[in-house]
């Protein structure tokens, strides 16, 4: 693949679902949550994991965070692929472990070819019976096509769950870069932090 890639601009939820299978190199499948880790406003990983059972969120949840932390990350955008019963409570479960730790900036379920915002709740933005998810018209998803990026079908192999997968143009963590206090401390939670609603 061409390493000369433009920066790709996030500039609506659609967007942000559109880079996930480029990111991953594979379509996320129903019943899997992605993570979108921003370190300084720059993409610096993908995580994406298989839903897990109730009983085992907050072991999940303390290995993402563990990632993000290692990461440096400071934003993330939070994806779940599935019918709501499934997704909504991971999400919900996923929000409360990161909450005050770092920023939200948007927590997207995508059901059926549409998305639902978790955090917008104006009808006249987000439409209550979801929105169209046509992610392969989207400005990121061109440029990523253009480049060479074909992601593979959901069906097959994914990588592991928890495993934080890098595409070849995501900036590589600098060993002497600021360390987030949350990250130094990733069991001690800072005070409540409003999230951003758009992307």
């Amino acid at each position: 693949m061409n390493t000369d890639i433009a920066k790709v601009r996030l500039s609506c939820p659609q967007d942000a679902i559109a880079v996930v299978p480029h990111l991953l190199g594979f379509h996320p499948s129903p019943g899997s949550l992605a993570i979108i880790a921003f370190a300084d406003r720059q993409n610096t990983g993908v995580l994406r994991y298989d839903i897990p059972p109730a009983s085992h969120a907050a072991a999940l949840n303390e290995h993402l965070i563990r990632c993000l932390a290692s990461q440096c990350a400071d934003e993330v955008i939070l994806i779940g692929y599935g019918p709501a019963v499934q997704v909504t409570p991971a999400l919900t479960s996923t929000r409360e472990a990161l909450d005050g730790l770092l920023t939200i900036r948007e927590i997207l379920r995508v059901t059926n070819g549409r998305w639902w915002s978790l955090m917008c709740e104006n009808p006249a933005c987000c439409l209550p019976e979801g929105s169209p998810c046509d992610i392969a018209s989207t400005v990121p998803a061109a440029q990523f096509t253009v480049h060479g990026s074909a992601p593979l079908s959901s069906v097959g192999h994914p990588p592991p769950p928890a495993r934080l997968d890098r595409h070849p143009h995501q900036r590589q963590p600098h060993r002497d870069r600021h360390v987030p206090a949350w990250a130094a401390r990733p069991h001690q939670r800072r005070g409540h932090r409003r999230a951003a609603s758009r992307p």
